[in-house]
């Protein structure tokens, strides 16, 4: 069993005026078994959070809801983060774990809780083969978060057997 933890960073989450926008750094990550490298960024798209706040969630295929008293506003699309993982070992079975941190406030003041979700979770693979990882989120905003640029970091973890 091999092991292999890397790190993708999110830079600027911005909703000042409240437009999101996550991005993770522009790397090819080497790993255990393979290569890592991001394809898009996971966007929230722009919004008005309200009077009562809730959830924003872009799903895995780049589909976004939300439950509260958001105003979705025109100009900036939400999508979800894809990752393109390629085989580098001649065959073998990969499981992918991937979490988040909380976000926090350029210049302090507050963090935003992001859960996230992906596709696939498993997958059997071969040499040179590519397979894409689709991540989507749940951001949770309340009534009194702060507009702003926001910052954190995802986690993909890749254990191959």
């Amino acid at each position: 069993m091999i092991v292999c933890k890397k790190t993708f960073f999110l830079l600027p989450l911005i909703f000042s005026l409240f437009i999101t926008k996550i991005t993770s750094a522009q790397l090819l990550q080497a790993t255990a078994s393979g290569y890592i490298d991001k394809i898009q960024d996971l966007q929230f798209g722009s919004f008005y959070p309200g009077s009562s706040g809730g959830t924003i969630t872009v799903s895995t295929n780049g589909t976004r809801s939300s439950n509260g008293s958001f105003v979705f506003l025109p100009g900036y699309p939400a999508n979800q983060a894809q990752f393109k993982f390629t085989m580098s070992r001649l065959f073998g079975f990969v499981n992918i774990n991937i979490t988040a941190d909380n976000l926090t406030r350029v210049g302090g003041g507050g963090t935003l809780p992001l859960t996230v979700s992906y596709t696939p979770q498993s997958f059997f693979t071969w040499l040179y083969r590519v397979t894409y990882i689709n991540v989507g989120g749940t951001l949770t905003i309340s009534p009194t978060s702060l507009p702003g640029a926001y910052i954190g970091n995802i986690y993909i973890t890749e254990i191959s057997q």
